[in-house]
């Protein structure tokens, strides 16, 4: 990589949220016309929530127009944010309604880490988590691809090395594995209840009783009115 180059791809980022009349595809052309190296879309109309599936024409269409211009990013974070809505509202449909956002913000934005997580996410749901639809197997072996394609994306994505602590812990019972995980996770993310609340799983599960408890008091700490821990 020569210096310019480097120059470039260290620099910050400059980006607006830009308008997909006409299609999607114009998105980035719009962008670039106001010196954008980043964007952020709608992927679909914001006064509603349903929408057509995206067809291939046009996410090549969009994804060609984008690396034509320059663009650095692209986000599409309202099927991103609608995701994680339907995932927090567990069951079955709700489950396959998030998966369906996440998919949609990858199809514009193959390089989001976010929406591969969500993915990874969503198939832990199913397979392994709170709704088991599916074949725990299968479904856990998608959680474990999407969650590494995260990180390769961005290897500093706390939700992604926690999904795959989640996956450790269900499948091959690697509780090193797990430990490691959810120590970069914790690392990444030292507020987040859930991690601890995991970690004391593996303190527990491994004989270490004494710190177990201490992770599991500050699980209740930064969550006081979860009754998955007190």
């Amino acid at each position: 990589m020569d210096t310019d180059t480097k120059r470039l791809s260290n620099a910050p980022l400059i980006g607006a949220h830009v308008s997909i009349a006409g299609g999607i595809s114009k998105a980035p052309d719009r962008g670039a016309e106001h010196g954008c190296t980043a964007i952020q879309v709608f992927t679909k109309s914001p006064n509603q929530w349903r929408a057509a599936p995206l067809t291939d024409e046009e996410c090549e269409a969009f994804q060609s127009r984008w690396k034509a211009v320059g663009l650095r990013s692209v986000v599409a974070h309202d099927a991103y944010l609608i995701g994680v809505y339907y995932l927090d509202q567990l069951g079955e449909d709700a489950v396959r309604k998030s998966l369906e956002e996440f998919r949609r913000a990858a199809e514009i934005a193959p390089d989001y880490a976010p929406a591969h997580a969500g993915m990874a996410e969503a198939h832990l749901a199913l397979g392994g988590g709170v709704v088991a639809a599916e074949s725990p197997r299968e479904s856990l072996a998608r959680s474990r691809a999407y969650a590494e394609r995260a990180l390769e994306l961005d290897g500093d994505l706390a939700d992604a090395h926690l999904i795959l602590a989640r996956v450790d812990l269900q499948t091959d019972w690697n509780w090193a594995a797990a430990e490691r995980a959810l120590e970069r996770h914790l690392e990444l993310d030292p507020n987040s209840a859930g991690g601890h609340g995991f970690y004391s799983w593996v303190l527990l599960i491994t004989g270490r009783i004494d710190q177990a408890v201490e992770e599991l008091k500050r699980t209740i700490e930064l969550e006081p009115l979860s009754h998955t821990y007190t």
